[in-house]
């Protein structure tokens, strides 16, 4: 995180472009592929890296603590002047005596007694030590105005303000299930670029196509429990992953490929299979799966 705000994105735009990663690591004599590095941090494919693609669980820690600042105070730095920060700093530890500055451990505690539920749910939580760096900008051990004033200037993605709601995941799935049929279906409609991840800006659009009405925010949340930013489909549909994480193996170990699969399956060359040949083929090589299962996710209509 502090990488992040020193290193990576000094001007405080909260976003990061390809030419600016590759100065970055230009400057600090970098010896590493960029392309690599690139597609490793840009997961939602929209050409710009964010503080979430490079910290997701310290992401996450900022944007509670920045939304329940707002929420309480009308912003970060308006934090500063509550009364358990203010009496902290009246009673600086080891003789520190400095009204512009905190120790970070003393502003952890005071925000936990002003009722900030980010340290109040879980001491150890991981992202706290990730907030701690961020916000202790020359590693210091110590937190000042100037410091919250930098996360007033963020404006975090929707899906990190909410807090996850199984309820509204289930409204979302449902509805999902109800326009394309099953989950596979909705899942390639959803991962439109077809990189087998589904990002928070694919999820948007899609839920635009379908009228989505209820809090995707906290639908994401849920689903995305790693706050990484994108879903895999194991994620979004555990069945469904592992049916076709069987036939694929079952596939390429008797064929080589899928592709040389279906070319085999396909005894009459017609370009296409139906849920006979599909089935007779599986029974054959003695596949264990549920071979119409398989045949509805693909999306065809099965023959009579």
């Amino acid at each position: 995180a502090r990488g992040w705000r020193l290193g990576l994105d000094p001007n405080h735009r909260f976003s990061l472009d390809k030419m600016a990663l590759r100065t970055f690591c230009r400057n600090a004599e970098l010896d590493l592929c960029v392309q690599s590095l690139w597609d490793c941090l840009d997961t939602d494919r929209d050409g710009a890296v964010c503080m979430q693609d490079v910290t997701p669980k310290g992401a996450l820690a900022l944007a509670s603590l920045r939304s329940w600042s707002h929420q309480k105070c009308g912003s970060c730095v308006a934090v500063w002047d509550l009364p358990a920060l203010a009496q902290s700093r009246f009673q600086p530890r080891e003789k520190l005596t400095s009204m512009k500055k905190m120790l970070t451990e003393c502003f952890m505690e005071a925000v936990k007694v002003e009722g900030w539920p980010g340290s109040a749910k879980d001491r150890s939580w991981k992202g706290q030590a990730q907030l701690c760096s961020a916000l202790d900008k020359f590693h210091a051990g110590m937190v000042s105005k100037e410091d919250l004033a930098w996360l007033d200037s963020w404006e975090p993605p929707l899906f990190l303000l909410e807090e996850a709601s199984e309820e509204a995941w289930n409204e979302l799935f449902g509805q999902l299930l109800s326009k394309y049929g099953s989950p596979l279906k909705a899942w390639f409609h959803l991962d439109m670029d077809n990189t087998n991840e589904v990002s928070w800006s694919e999820l948007v659009a899609a839920c635009k196509k379908i009228k989505f009405k209820g809090n995707l925010g906290a639908a994401w949340r849920y689903i995305d429990d790693d706050a990484s930013g994108v879903i895999s489909l194991k994620e979004f549909s555990s069945p469904d992953f592992e049916l076709l994480m069987s036939f694929k193996e079952w596939a390429s170990s008797h064929f080589g490929s899928v592709g040389n699969a279906f070319k085999n399956f396909d005894k009459d060359g017609s370009g296409s299979l139906t849920l006979g040949e599909l089935r007779r083929a599986c029974q054959r090589r003695k596949w264990v799966g549920e071979a119409k299962m398989l045949f509805d996710c693909l999306g065809s209509s099965p023959d009579k």
